[in-house]
């Protein structure tokens, strides 16, 4: 997901932490001042007390982590746009002088001495290119849905019917259900992630890919870059990226695959070469 758009989701989750944690308040104070103290179990105005102060903590916290990582995601795509604009500036300045190269400029210019090392190459797709690597990615998501969407349906309806005694036909349902729900989501994300326009390309930075404006972060203090994978399709060759984020059941991941076209190759022997040096796992071409 675009990390603006996560960012506006986590704002929205610390507001509404921050709401219901005074609502909590709101019902636990007079609690405290009641004349008629028998009648309210203690423990029920501690609970209220305490969670709602628990909330409102949480959700500050969640606020002022969410505002240091949008100045932090400005900061960095204004990085990017001005070592773009110098790049962009630099490639007219050598054009003036030798047209002969000009064919050469978008491969050879990422690694010039005195380029900025955020930008490791910079990709640009045709229609027919963008094509294979969205039909690619739909058809694996696919797949993974089809199977996530078993396997929770089958835990979920043992667990429904063990744990709160469910009828077979209701845990089913609620279970495939989630499942289902779940793994459409994923595709719907990862669709509008790759989604096509005019000028299509990917812009790999040392933190995130840029893909047609979209900033995806693939490394920060949430995110941990797994490992990279070199993939052999038959829709054509890809980079396949793993993420791996920490939940409360554990660390979970999920994977993404960027297509190599032919013109790129070396500079995709390059991106696999960074990461490698930056202690990344990778398994090379």
């Amino acid at each position: 997901m675009d990390q603006k758009n996560v960012n506006c989701i986590n704002k929205g989750i610390g507001i509404m932490f921050i709401f219901f944690g005074i609502c909590m308040l709101i019902i636990g104070i007079p609690m405290l001042f009641a004349s008629d103290k028998g009648s309210i179990p203690p423990i029920l105005t501690i609970l209220f007390l305490l969670s709602g102060s628990l909330m409102i903590v949480g959700g500050y916290q969640t606020n002022k982590k969410n505002k240091e990582k949008e100045k932090a995601l400005n900061d960095y795509q204004q990085s990017i746009a001005e070592q773009l604009s110098g790049a962009e500036k630099k490639k007219t300045i050598i054009v003036k002088e030798n047209k002969t190269i000009d064919s050469k400029l978008e491969h050879t210019e990422p690694n010039a001495e005195n380029y900025k090392p955020d930008i490791i190459a910079n990709w640009h797709y045709t229609i027919p290119e963008w094509k294979k690597m969205t039909k690619e990615e739909r058809v694996r998501r696919t797949k993974e849905g089809i199977w996530l969407s078993i396997f929770i349906g089958a835990a979920g309806t043992l667990v429904l019917m063990w744990s709160r005694d469910a009828n077979l036909g209701i845990a089913l349902f609620i279970s495939f259900f989630i499942g289902i729900l779940i793994s459409v989501l994923k595709i719907v994300i990862s669709s509008n992630e790759m989604k096509m326009t005019k000028n299509n390309n990917i812009i790999f930075t040392t933190n995130a890919l840029i893909i047609n404006g979209k900033f995806k972060t693939i490394n920060d203090v949430d995110v941990n870059l797994e490992y990279l994978k070199f993939v052999k399709h038959e829709l054509g060759n890809f980079i396949e990226f793993s993420l791996q984020w920490a939940t409360r059941r554990g660390p979970t991941n999920d994977q993404f695959r960027i297509l190599i076209p032919e013109k790129y190759k070396d500079e995709a022997k390059q991106i696999f070469e960074y990461y490698k040096a930056k202690g990344v796992r990778v398994e090379e071409f």
